[in-house]
């Protein structure tokens, strides 16, 4: 049952982690970034006690947003 709600509220924040090859600590660390301007992944939203993120934006992030250098992410474009 609890597979079935997850699937339908969103990803938690185990199985962001791993498809996007980060640490539990790093997301949470960046969840609370969101002013950043698009250079973190996209926020999650809070479902009772649980942060959970859309898959969809999360696969967008991996696939578009997160092929920048590093320089460009300290410096900007």
């Amino acid at each position: 049952m609890s597979k079935q709600i997850e699937a339908q509220d969103g990803w938690p924040i185990g199985k962001v982690a791993e498809f996007l090859n980060l640490s539990k600590s790093t997301l949470y660390i960046w969840s609370c970034y969101d002013r950043w301007g698009g250079k973190y992944p996209p926020g999650p939203k809070r479902i009772g006690r649980r942060l959970v993120w859309d898959p969809r934006e999360v696969i967008d992030y991996r696939n578009n947003k997160c092929a920048i250098t590093r320089k460009e992410l300290v410096y900007g474009k």
